[in-house]
C-alpha cells in the first residue's frame, strides 16, 4: 500500500459491487484522461483498498455466525455477536500495515455481491461507518476492525433482509466485501468533512422549466454526503442550467428551501461506539454553528436583511444561506463541467444510466491542487417494459389519486388495500411516530401476502422529520404504490437521487408526487373515510376494498392514476 496506488485489494475472492464500480471508474478516468482536465485540480477517486468476500465467508465460518441467518434476532443482538467476534488473523496483519500508510479519517463502506448489480442496485441498504484518525497504531486498529465487523454485521440487519426478500434474493448467499476509503476533506475545530458532496444522475425523472430529461440532475450539499443520499434537504440543478436553480431564484426560496444543516464526523475516537446507526459519530451543525467555518466561504451566500436580498460578497456579515452561487453562478470551481463529462462517459461506458456520488474539498492551502473525488457509480434501472396507455380515454374524474408527476411500470391488477396517514393526524414533529406504526402495519400485510398502496404528506424515506416520514425499507417493503402528497405547509421536491428513491424505482414501485392544494393531482381522502376501516391507528388508516382497484402508473408520459375497477374493465 503506497501513495501511488489508488487502488488495492485484500484476499482472493469478489470484490463486490460497489468496489467493481470503483475500479471501473479509476480506469475510465486514466483512459479518458479527466484526472488532470482542469487547472489546479485533480478528479481521481480516493484512495481504497478492498477486503474481498473470502474474508467474510471465514469470519461467518470461524465465529459460528451461521446461526444468525436463520433465526430473528434483533439488529443490537446481531451487532453485538459480529463486534465481539474476532476477525482473521491474517487481515489483522494486513490492515496493520495498511494503517502505517493513513493520515485521514476512513469510510468503511460495504461492497456486497449483490450491490450495485445492473437489475438491482441495493443502494444504502447497508452501511457505511467513519472513524477519525488517530496516532496510535493500535487504537486505530480496533476502531478500523470495529467498523468492518460493524458493517459485516449490517448484511443481517431487518432493513437488509427485508429488501433481500422482496428482491427475490436469499441472505445466505449474500456476501460481503469491504472498502475502506480516506475520508476527502479537511479538519476544523475537531470535526472532518468535505466542502461539499453529491449525486449526480444522467436522466432526470423530474425536469423542471427548460431541463429536459437527458440533461441530468445534481444534488448537493455542504459537508458529508450522507445528508443527500438520505434525503434531506440538498441543492438541486440540472448540470446543463447551473445558472438556474429554483431554490435560489427568489430570496423567500432561499431562506426556507435551501440546507439547514452539514453533516461533519468528529474526530474524537470515543464517540465511535458499537451502534446501529452508522451515524453514531456525525454531528450535525446547524446554520449559525458553520458560519465560522472556512468551507462555508465556498459555498455559502449571506442574507443582508436591510435590503432584503442575498448578498454573494465574502465582505458582508449576516445569516449564512447555503446556495452554492459562487460555484454555480460564478464558476469559482468547474462542477456543471465535470458532472456533466463523468455522466457522460459514464453512461457511454456502461451502455446504460448511471448515478454517481462524488465529495469535493477545495479547502486547501495555497498551490495545492483541488480535489474532485468520485465516490462511487451505479447503474440507473429503467425496466419499463409497459406499453403505451392512450389517457384520452381515461376519466380521472373518480380518481381516488391522480397526478402528473408519475414513475413506474404499467398496470397492477392485484392491489385491493390503500394505507394511507390521516391528514388531520399529522404533523412534523409525529412521524416516528408514524414510521412505528407503519412498521407494523406493514408486517400484518407481509404475513397476509398482500400489497397495498401508501399514501402520506411530505417524503417518504428521508432522514430529516421534518420533510417526511423516515421509513426504512423493512417499514414499506409490502407496498407497491407510494404516493407522496404535499399538503399546505409541508410542500416537499420529490426525493430523486436518494437512496431511496433508486431501490423503489428499481423494484418496479409506482412512485407518484402530488400536491392536491395546488390543483396538482388528486387524492380524495374524504371517499376512503367514508369506507370501513379495516384498521384505524393513531396516524394511520387502511380502507380494503371488494375487488382489486384498476392501478396504472406510466412512467412515459408520467401519469398515474388508482381508481376503483370500472364495471366493462371487470367483464373484461
Amino acid at each position: 500500500y503506497s501513495d501511488a496506488v489508488a487502488f488495492a485489494r485484500i484476499g482472493e475472492g469478489s470484490l463486490g459491487g460497489k468496489a467493481r464500480g470503483l475500479a471501473f471508474m479509476n480506469s475510465m478516468l486514466l483512459k479518458h484522461r479527466q484526472y488532470d482536465k482542469h487547472d489546479n485540480l485533480r478528479i481521481m477517486i480516493p484512495r481504497s483498498v478492498v477486503i474481498a468476500t473470502d474474508y467474510f465467508d471465514e469470519f461467518i465460518r470461524n465465529n459460528g455466525l451461521k446461526y444468525i441467518i436463520s433465526q430473528e434476532f434483533s439488529d443490537e443482538e446481531i451487532l453485538s455477536e459480529f463486534v465481539s467476534s474476532t476477525i482473521p488473523v491474517k487481515l489483522q496483519r494486513e490492515l496493520k500495515a495498511y494503517i502505517k500508510t493513513v493520515s485521514t479519517p476512513l469510510a468503511v463502506r460495504s461492497s456486497s455481491k449483490l450491490e450495485d448489480s445492473h437489475y438491482q442496485p441495493f443502494a444504502g441498504i447497508y452501511s457505511t461507518y467513519m472513524i477519525p484518525y488517530v496516532d496510535n497504531e493500535d487504537q486505530m486498529l480496533r476502531l478500523l476492525l470495529k467498523a468492518v465487523k460493524s458493517v459485516y454485521a449490517s448484511v443481517y440487519f431487518a432493513s437488509s433482509r427485508a429488501y433481500l426478500s422482496s428482491s427475490q434474493n436469499l441472505i445466505s448467499e449474500e456476501k460481503m466485501a469491504v472498502i475502506i476509503q480516506e475520508v476527502c476533506g479537511t479538519e476544523q475545530n475537531g470535526l472532518f468533512f468535505p466542502t461539499f458532496s453529491g449525486v449526480a444522475r444522467s436522466i432526470n425523472y423530474y425536469p423542471i422549466g427548460d431541463e429536459a430529461p437527458e440533461d441530468g440532475v445534481c444534488n448537493v450539499a455542504m459537508g458529508l454526503g450522507k445528508l443527500v443520499v438520505d434525503g434531506g434537504r440538498t441543492l438541486r440543478f440540472s448540470p446543463r442550467y447551473p445558472q438556474k436553480v429554483l431554490q435560489t431564484s427568489t430570496p423567500e426560496l432561499a431562506l426556507r428551501d435551501t440546507q439547514n444543516e452539514v453533516l461533519a464526523l468528529s474526530l474524537q475516537p470515543e464517540e465511535f461506539r458499537t451502534s446501529i446507526d452508522d451515524a453514531v459519530n456525525l454531528r450535525r451543525l446547524d446554520i449559525a454553528q458553520i458560519a465560522e467555518l472556512r468551507n462555508s466561504r465556498f459555498v455559502c451566500s449571506v442574507w443582508d436583511r436591510e435590503n432584503e436580498r442575498i448578498s454573494d460578497s465574502p465582505f458582508d456579515r449576516g445569516r449564512k444561506v447555503i446556495t452554492f452561487n459562487n460555484i454555480l453562478k460564478y464558476n469559482t470551481f468547474p462542477l456543471a463541467e465535470i458532472v456533466t463529462d463523468i455522466l457522460h462517459m459514464g453512461a457511454e461506458e456502461m451502455r446504460c444510466p448511471v448515478e454517481v456520488e462524488f465529495a469535493v474539498n477545495m479547502d486547501v492551502a495555497p498551490g495545492e491542487q483541488q480535489i474532485f473525488n468520485l465516490l462511487q457509480i451505479r447503474p440507473i434501472i429503467d425496466n419499463q417494459d409497459n406499453r403505451p396507455i392512450d389517457w384520452s380515454a381515461v376519466d380521472t374524474s373518480d380518481a381516488l389519486v391522480y397526478g402528473e408527476n408519475a414513475l413506474g411500470i404499467g398496470m397492477m391488477n392485484d392491489i385491493s388495500d390503500v394505507i394511507y396517514i390521516k391528514s388531520g393526524t399529522f404533523s412534523s414533529l409525529s412521524t416516528e411516530k408514524i414510521a412505528d406504526e407503519l412498521l407494523e402495519l406493514n408486517r400484518r400485510m407481509r404475513d397476509e401476502k398482500r400489497s397495498y398502496i401508501l399514501v402520506g404528506p411530505g417524503r417518504w424515506g428521508s432522514s430529516d422529520p421534518f420533510l417526511g416520514v423516515p421509513v426504512k425499507w423493512n417499514h414499506i417493503s409490502e407496498a407497491k404504490v407510494i404516493v407522496e402528497c404535499g399538503i399546505e405547509k409541508f410542500d416537499v421536491e420529490p426525493s430523486q437521487g436518494t437512496h431511496f428513491f433508486q431501490n423503489v424505482t428499481s423494484l418496479g414501485v409506482g412512485y407518484l408526487t402530488i400536491s392536491p392544494f395546488r390543483g396538482d393531482g388528486v387524492f380524495r381522502e374524504e371517499t376512503l373515510d367514508k369506507c370501513a376501516a379495516i384498521y384505524e391507528g393513531s396516524f394511520l388508516r387502511q380502507v380494503r376494498f371488494e375487488r382489486p382497484l384498476w392501478v396504472c402508473i406510466d412512467g412515459r408520459s408520467n401519469k398515474g392514476i388508482v381508481k376503483e375497477t370500472p364495471d366493462e374493465a371487470r367483464e373484461e
